[in-house]
């Protein structure tokens, strides 16, 4: 890490909150009311353009961290970097667009300038444990990185038990996924979960599938469809859904979150649904799911034989047992109390302004 600041520029996107548009306004409403943070958001190039010619005049000896949405943009500012000497620039990864190509179309032009991104950008942020060791695999990267997972908003108002008592009313259990029916997501892989349970059962549960559905995104939605039918889950599509206050009275309602992503560098709403004491079903492929253990969650090993058998046995049992459940739940909603956004934000402060 370079040497620190003491003063710290937040650059985001101003056209949108959903995944890492909003986590650096998330971090800067906290930061901003106590420290030197500012916050820059763009939209267009010609914004960026500004902003590159207006850095060496307003912000000298700051912490410059930019949060990649798309290469473009983190690309110029790498470029700045490199003659910028007054300043540290750090760069928070959200994605990954080498190993995203396997499950949504990705621009070549992102494919060529990614490498050279990861690998030149002075200093990155990670979001989790799994996209260090990602981004090492697949570009050699191993100095000037640093772990700093999301976070997630929790209502301390509301008690817990609350929480709970809304929860196991009924059997078979409800469960929820907000990645829509893009495949890396994998609603199929929840659907195969559901379906097995179904079968051993002999009920219908349920999956309420929040998000995006579209041929940019790679939905395999008519898959999906048709594992719903033939496997006897009742499969309800809300669409993408951008009231927040809507989201969670969702989550509050289902007794699972489902997030078997086959890959993501973290995935905020498993965090969201643990919020509101939803029992994480989480894939190891996952980013979020290292916060988590057998205690707190249904983790899910995607890539061995059976995984699913083993998932469904675990689910049953905490379908048989209320107060086991409401264990298990309870737990969840502690790991989410010690992952929010306010505790994210003191450390992106440590990191950018005192260079811990």
């Amino acid at each position: 890490m370079n040497a620190p600041n003491g003063k710290v520029l937040l650059i985001g996107r101003l056209d949108g909150t959903r995944g890492p548009l909003g986590v650096a306004r998330a971090v800067y409403t906290r930061l901003a009311k106590t420290h030197n943070c500012q916050i820059e958001e763009v939209s267009t190039l010609a914004d960026v353009i500004r902003l590159v010619a207006k850095i060496p005049f307003t912000y000298k000896g700051y912490s410059i961290c930019i949060h990649q949405n798309g290469f473009r943009i983190p690309m110029i500012l790498c470029l700045l970097s490199k003659i910028d000497r007054r300043n540290t620039y750090y760069l928070v990864v959200h994605g990954i667009a080498a190993e995203e190509q396997k499950y949504r179309p990705v621009l070549d032009r992102d494919l060529r300038i990614e490498p050279k991104l990861i690998r030149e950008f002075p200093n990155l942020i990670c979001v989790s444990e799994f996209e260090k060791k990602a981004l090492g695999r697949l570009y050699g990267r191993e100095k000037n990185m640093t772990v700093i997972g999301n976070g997630v908003d929790v209502n301390l108002e509301i008690d817990p038990e609350s929480l709970l008592s809304k929860k196991r009313s009924s059997y078979p259990p409800v469960v929820i996924t907000t990645g829509g029916y893009e495949e890396r997501k994998a609603c199929d892989l929840a659907l195969l979960v559901l379906s097995k349970f179904a079968e051993k059962t002999g009920t219908r549960p349920k999956l309420i599938v929040c998000g995006r559905d579209s041929d940019a995104v790679g939905s395999n939605r008519a898959f999906c469809e048709q594992i719903a039918r033939n496997g006897n889950v009742e499969l309800e599509y809300r669409g993408e859904i951008t009231d927040k206050h809507e989201l969670l009275n969702l989550y509050r309602d289902a007794d699972f979150y489902a997030g078997l992503s086959r890959f993501d560098t973290f995935n905020v709403s498993v965090l969201e649904g643990a919020a509101s004491c939803c029992v994480p079903i989480v894939s190891e492929s996952c980013g979020a799911a290292a916060l988590f253990n057998d205690s707190s969650a249904i983790r899910c090993d995607i890539d061995t034989d059976c995984w699913e058998d083993k998932a469904v046995g675990r689910l049953i049992e905490l379908c048989d047992d209320g107060n086991l459940y409401r264990d298990v739940a309870k737990r969840s909603y502690d790991i989410a109390s010690l992952n929010t956004w306010d505790g994210v934000a003191k450390k992106y402060w440590k990191v950018l302004a005192h260079g811990e």
